[in-house]
């Protein structure tokens, strides 16, 4: 007993004590985490998605989690150690390649409203959209968001899951436009609209918006509304805030996000009790990113091999092995009634857990490091874009996009079709609207 009070009090107090070490080296960096970056965001988002939930779950506070069987506080300890070190060597990345480079001249330009070539150019990406949005639907059986309203929470499952995961077809190109793309346009339309201030600004906005929207939650989903308006307090916070981020308006946005929240868990996933869908919306932000990340600790090595990097992508087929499906894999073990009722469920989670489970421990000390400075490289190369509206959006969908590290594996970042698309289409729109130029500042300019 004595020796779990002292196990106890030594958790609390590094779970308390670490962060402030990653505040320090960021700050050492450039990065404060009190101004938004790119590389600041993501420690953010893996402080609230991976961080803070190994609290609750070490000492046993989340019912739900403890029923799925999350009750080993030793592993959790394990998940605490691996979401520290991430953390650490992710700042220390940042930091090596800050210093590494030298010494620059931060300008302070403006940025400058959308040109009417832009205009037009945003208006055909927001077509196109819409028309592969309508060709997605016509191939789909049910919308969830319906399947939801009329026939309840379990039925929509059923739905979700052919709408996703168990879609027939190239899902991720369909999601590209129906999804990145909109949502790329009505951030830049926001942009534009809060350096201009006009009627017609704001009416493009609002399409768009109601586009996005619409495809957000069509599948009952709840996570990629909240992303969509977190893009959009993100190019605010940019914008009006100079980058530094404003409490009030932080908890503006929250508790419009908890209302959102609580809305989908009482009337799409039917939690009648109101109590029970508070409960279930800060267990599902806090805990229910890092608790899949406990299930790969129980599953490797003990019930299977490290992978060694087969759960990465095999683009084209080229190398001879066959992709391991590691989160699929991961839930149907450890939930195999899924199967049974024909639901392809997935149990994604904070990245480092991809890198336990094909390189152990060593993944998990060596990726972190990498990715820092892969984030760092990527917002010095944002920095020297033309500072308007475009970048802007482009800029807040890349963090929204690295935010993910907290929640998927870090294999779908490495061989990253999604980027590499969002980029040739964000390239071409820059370049035909701009006499086939492409603006780039010599010195970087503010972080």
């Amino acid at each position: 007993m004595a020796n779990d009070v002292f196990i106890d009090t030594c958790f609390i107090a590094l779970f308390l004590v670490f962060p402030f070490f990653i505040v320090l080296i960021m700050k050492g960096s450039g990065y404060s985490l009190f101004r938004f970056s790119i590389p600041s965001f993501a420690l953010i988002s893996i402080f609230i998605f991976a961080y803070i939930g190994v609290l609750p779950l070490y000492f046993g506070w989340d019912e739900y989690r403890i029923a799925v069987g999350v009750v080993d506080k030793y592993i959790v300890l394990n998940m605490f150690f691996f979401n520290s070190i991430t953390l650490l060597f992710m700042a220390l990345g940042i930091y090596f390649s800050v210093k590494i480079r030298k010494n620059e001249k931060w300008d302070n330009i403006p940025y400058r409203s959308l040109s009417n070539n832009e205009i037009i150019g945003l208006i055909i990406l927001s077509i196109i959209s819409v028309s592969v949005l309508y060709v997605y639907i016509m191939k789909i059986p049910k919308l969830a968001l319906l399947v939801a309203l009329t026939s309840g929470a379990s039925e929509s499952k059923v739905a979700r899951s052919a709408m996703g995961n168990d879609f027939e077809g190239s899902y991720h190109w369909y999601k590209l436009f129906m999804t990145d793309v909109i949502s790329f346009v009505c951030f830049a339309f926001y942009a534009n609209h809060l350096l201009i201030r006009r009627w017609w600004s704001k009416i493009l906005f609002l399409i768009t918006f109601l586009l996005a929207a619409f495809s957000a939650v069509m599948a009952a989903e709840k996570a990629p509304l909240i992303w969509f308006l977190m893009g959009l307090f993100l190019v605010y916070v940019s914008i009006m805030k100079n980058n530094v981020y404003d409490i009030k308006k932080i908890f503006f946005i929250a508790s419009i996000m908890i209302l959102i929240l609580f809305s989908f868990y009482v009337f799409f996933m039917g939690v009648n009790d109101y109590g029970t869908a508070f409960l279930s919306i800060f267990s599902r932000a806090f805990t229910g990113g890092i608790t899949p990340a406990y299930f790969y600790l129980e599953y490797f090595p003990v019930h299977h091999d490290f992978l060694f990097g087969s759960s990465f992508p095999n683009p084209g087929g080229i190398l001879p092995f066959e992709p391991f499906r590691l989160t699929v894999e991961i839930m149907n073990w450890k939930f195999p009634s899924l199967v049974e009722r024909g639901i392809v469920g997935t149990a994604p989670t904070v990245f480092w857990a991809e890198m336990y489970a094909n390189f152990g421990v060593y993944g998990v000390f060596i990726a972190p490091f990498f990715v820092g400075v892969g984030l760092h490289f990527i917002t010095v190369i944002c920095q020297r874009l033309e500072k308007t509206p475009i970048k802007m959006a482009f800029v807040s969908w890349l963090a929204l996009h690295y935010m993910h590290l907290s929640d998927t594996s870090l294999s779908g970042f490495i061989f990253d079709v999604l980027l590499f698309s969002i980029v040739v289409i964000i390239l071409l729109l820059i370049v035909l609207t701009n006499k086939f130029k492409v603006k780039f500042y010599k010195k970087s300019i503010t972080r």
